[in-house]
């Protein structure tokens, strides 16, 4: 499945299917602050489901993106021995591969 790592932890993940492609936020905590974004579209657990018939809510999966990145940081400070300040956490972005492929 392809999709996004974050200083090496799960970031998002998408999928497509016949009638709607998904959203795999490895993590829903943030679910209830998009609570009125998310209201239309179908969620199980971290997975939103997004109908094919409709536009691509790309500034919606932005939020979501940023949010869940906010969260890996938080994790990353909480592990940390220093103090977030002095230590910032820096960004790399791996992407997954598709099972099978090599990267390119």
């Amino acid at each position: 499945m392809p999709g996004y790592k974050l200083n090496g932890r799960p970031l998002l993940y998408f999928a497509g299917f016949k009638q709607h492609y998904s959203l795999f936020a490895a993590s829903g905590t943030f679910f209830a602050s998009l609570e009125q974004d998310l209201k239309n579209y179908e969620q199980q657990k971290v997975i939103i489901r997004f109908p094919l018939n409709e536009p691509i809510p790309v500034r919606l999966i932005s939020r979501i993106a940023k949010l869940r990145a906010s969260g890996v940081f938080r994790h990353e400070r909480k592990r940390s021995a220093c103090p977030a300040e002095e230590n910032p956490p820096v960004a790399t972005i791996e992407t997954a591969h598709l099972i099978g492929r090599s990267p390119r």
